[in-house]
């Protein structure tokens, strides 16, 4: 019976996200990180804090705390900022946008490496049942007066009262976690939907590492999806459903497929091509 109300709603899941996303969403990066991804059949969240927005989490509180300002509540942001540091900090990116190139130029190696092409319903399957893990859209905001956050404040201030959540130290770990879904109008054009922590704690099929990204080392949050959705019958491969070259790579397909097929994932080296996108 817990098996099938478990499948239920793994199920409403998965329709929920495809509607909001469709089937498919999208990995801008390098030609050396995706072959990395593929040595060691992992995907590796990014510490937000070395991302290209520098108001990372910081552009919602910021907007909310010039909102409520006639509350003279300092003292409650100095708290939220102090956790900025050692929250939320680590996050997967894709976009809803396929062939952009917007993202080809900025994150793909200006267009010299790939768009990993990922499969929303393995995904969903991958990450069900891990409840610190998020998969959600990023909202673009210019104003906050509608956001749930910024009415629940609104009342705690007036009132002392905090509804939904139990204490203090939880809202502000909820408040934390919507920041880090809201950017600046100005990344409107990346359609962002990330998979993002709540806590930054190990599970099984999750760990921490050092890795060369661009160069330098980095710390990475790495998920491991032949682990984690093994008993949902999905792995690594299967999350990717399409390999687009970029288009200025000099990439020969063939050579790629053949590579691709030595690391043992035959279905995807069928499922190689060429960015149709006409950048020079």
């Amino acid at each position: 019976m817990e098996m099938e109300k478990s499948d239920m709603q793994l199920k409403k899941q998965i329709e929920k996200r495809i509607d909001e996303y469709g089937y498919n969403l999208y990995h801008y990066t390098s030609m050396s990180t995706f072959i990395s991804m593929l040595n060691s059949r992992e995907l590796w969240l990014s510490n937000t804090g070395t991302m290209n927005d520098r108001k990372e989490t910081i552009y919602f509180i910021e907007m909310i705390q010039k909102e409520l300002k006639e509350y003279q509540r300092n003292d409650f942001f100095d708290k939220v900022y102090e956790q900025i540091s050692g929250h939320y900090k680590y996050a997967f990116c894709l976009s809803t946008e396929k062939d952009d190139v917007a993202q080809w130029e900025r994150y793909a190696d200006s267009a010299k490496g790939v768009c990993i092409v990922f499969n929303v319903e393995e995904l969903c399957k991958c990450l069900y049942g891990y409840r610190d893990f998020m998969f959600n859209k990023v909202f673009y905001n210019e104003t906050v007066g509608e956001s749930k956050y910024f009415k629940i404040l609104k009342k705690y201030f007036e009132t002392g009262q905090i509804e939904i959540y139990k204490t203090e130290e939880e809202l502000i770990r909820f408040l934390l976690y919507a920041g880090n879904l809201h950017k600046h109008s100005s990344f409107l054009h990346e359609c962002e939907v990330r998979i993002t922590t709540m806590n930054n704690t190990k599970q099984y099929g999750i760990e921490y590492a050092l890795k060369e990204l661009g160069n330098i080392v980095k710390k990475v949050l790495i998920l491991k999806p032949d682990i984690m959705g093994h008993e949902k019958g999905t792995n690594f491969e299967k999350l990717i459903d399409k390999v687009i070259i970029g288009p200025r790579s000099q990439q020969n397909i063939a050579i790629l497929q053949e590579y691709i097929c030595s690391k043992g994932f035959y279905i995807m080296a069928n499922n190689v091509i060429q960015s149709e996108c006409p950048l020079r």
